[in-house]
Order: structure tokens, then sequence, then C-alpha cells
């Protein structure tokens, strides 16, 4: 109870705007990979075109445009492994020619 006091302290006194909620994805059975690509020799065009492709992607829950190293990052959030398969497969068919590198992490635990 005193935290919701203290929340609703801080609402009045515009210390934070709004709250939200963050959703645990862990506690639900997913897995979280980071993903890295490096485009090999891709202009801005193309990099645009990977990101619109992979905004349509529903396991894709974080995607960021870089400079430097790597020109993508994203995060993946899938129940089984198969399904991450899956999902880079759909990007090799469409983009293959372009990857010259990724690199993967696996998030075991996520904190907030």
């Amino acid at each position: 109870m005193q935290a919701e006091l203290f929340l609703q302290q801080l609402l009045e006194q515009n210390v934070i705007g709004k709250p939200h909620a963050v959703v645990d994805y862990g506690r639900l059975g997913y897995a979280e990979y980071k993903m890295f690509l490096k485009l090999r020799g891709a202009d801005d065009r193309e990099i645009e075109d990977v990101i619109e492709f992979l905004r349509t992607c529903p396991e894709i829950s974080w995607l960021v445009r870089f400079d430097g190293a790597f020109q993508i990052g994203m995060v993946a959030k899938v129940f089984h492994v198969a399904a991450l398969s899956l999902l880079l497969d759909r990007i090799v068919a469409r983009f293959g020619e372009l990857l010259e590198r990724r690199m993967f992490h696996v998030n075991i635990q996520s904190e907030y």
C-alpha cells in the first residue's frame, strides 16, 4: 500500500508523467535473443528495406539502426530456438547477399 501511495504522490507532483507496465517475457516462457547485423556495402535505402522487413516480423520486440560495426540491432522473443531459426531463415532468404556478419546474444534472465 505504501508503494501505491508513493506512486500517487509522484504522479500528483508531476515527477513522473504516466506509469506503464513492463512485461517480463522470461516468466511467460519466452527466450530473448539480441541480434546484430552488419550489412555488406548496403546503402541507406537497402538498410531501410531490411528494417521495414524486420518491423513486420512478430518475433522482433525491439529494433534499432546503428552507426558503427553493425548497422542493425534487434531483440527477438521466441518460445523455442526453432522459431528463432525460422526467423533467421526468412532474413537470410530475403537479404542473404547483404549480410556480412551476424552476432547473437542470449538473454538468460532479463532485469527491469
